[in-house]
């Protein structure tokens, strides 16, 4: 499940890298192997060996119950034993965001063969492009299908720690003081779309470097 997750997450990274909506590379053929599989790998390891279990020791205590098995995980003897699956649901994770994107961006390869980029619909007095109604109502749908799927997972019954604010806090911290840097003295530049990538970016970021901050912290 986290290769496919990491897989179908990678081909956008690029956008969170640069901290603008501008890929290169992440969405071509080259970039499955050159970019998208090593960034997927690479989002895996950082998730299950930085960021997952700070980040779930801190979860509200609905979402704590339901996650808290898996900071039992240890995911570098997972992987090693698990190349070929790992990579496998990497590939498909990959593959399925590239094909989705050909159905719903201007002009990616099925908008063009299908005929329907200059097709609009009326939503709110606007005229939306078919292809980003496509676009918007996946991500809507996804999201849903995410919550359900976390709404029935097992539940157990675990001693949750305290909820640590110092950890929120500097989670904030560093997400608002890169978001700052970036915005208004590296590249001023205030669309919509380079807020949303900026700011998704900055939350990732803070959420690897809070664990270790903390953990410097304690042992001085």
């Amino acid at each position: 499940m986290s290769g496919m997750i990491a897989g179908s997450m990678a081909p956008d990274f690029e956008y969170f890298f640069r901290m603008d909506v501008k890929s290169l590379y992440s969405h071509t053929l080259s970039g499955i192997f050159l970019f998208d599989i090593p960034v997927a790998l690479l989002l895996t390891v950082l998730f299950h060996c930085s960021i997952r279990n700070a980040l779930i020791n801190n979860l509200p205590s609905f979402l704590y119950r339901r996650l808290a098995h898996l900071a039992q995980l240890d995911w570098l003897v997972y992987m090693q034993n698990h190349k070929v699956a790992l990579t496998l649901s990497i590939m498909f994770g990959v593959i399925s965001h590239l094909l989705w994107d050909s159905f719903t961006h201007q002009g990616a390869f099925f908008v063009e063969y299908f005929h329907y980029s200059l097709v609009t619909l009326d939503l709110f007095h606007m005229s939306v492009p078919l292809y980003k109604v496509l676009q918007h109502t996946s991500t809507i749908v996804g999201g849903l299908v995410i919550c359900c799927y976390i709404l029935l997972m097992p539940q157990s019954e675990p001693t949750q720690p305290d909820i640590s604010l110092k950890y929120w806090l500097v989670v904030t911290y560093l997400s608002v003081t890169i978001v700052t840097t970036r915005m208004i003295f590296i590249y001023p530049s205030y669309s919509l779309g380079i807020v949303v990538v900026t700011t998704l970016s900055a939350l990732m970021i803070a959420l690897v470097i809070t664990p270790l901050i903390l953990k410097i912290r304690s042992a001085c």
